[in-house]
């Protein structure tokens, strides 16, 4: 794929990221709070599962679960993020998730959850995910 190609297909997939990461915000996901992890990483797998075509595999699934995506021979790329926050169930009602002129804010926004979006979204232009986990 060309560059010009490939930012147009990048850009196509705007709505989707817009969509998937105001849902991944709502879902707070304090790291102190196992059952808020739980279901905060079976969304991410329910998303990560229209990018790869199957669901994660669950590397961890205590009270931190651990989300992997790929194949099970090592690869070539590993990309790594989080899901947790700092911040505490009920922020969202005083920090609601909010786009203005743009710009993306509310809690995890920043870090990492835009990341995670944007990782998937790296992912779902590739022709061969057979290189790639995430």
């Amino acid at each position: 794929m060309t560059s010009p190609s490939l930012i147009k297909a990048a850009a196509s997939r705007a709505p989707w990221m817009a969509e998937r990461l105001a849902e991944l915000v709502w879902c707070e996901s304090p790291s102190a709070d196992p059952e808020a992890l739980a279901r905060c990483a079976r969304l991410l797998d329910e998303m990560g599962a229209e990018v790869f075509g199957r669901g994660a595999r669950w590397v961890a699934p205590g009270p931190s679960p651990c989300l992997l995506w790929g194949g099970t021979a090592p690869s070539p790329v590993l990309v790594l993020g989080h899901f947790d926050t700092v911040w505490p169930v009920g922020t969202l009602t005083t920090w609601p998730y909010t786009v203005t002129d743009g710009i993306a804010s509310g809690p995890g926004v920043f870090d990492m959850k835009a990341g995670i979006i944007q990782a998937l979204t790296a992912v779902s232009l590739l022709e061969d995910l057979g290189g790639v986990r995430l």
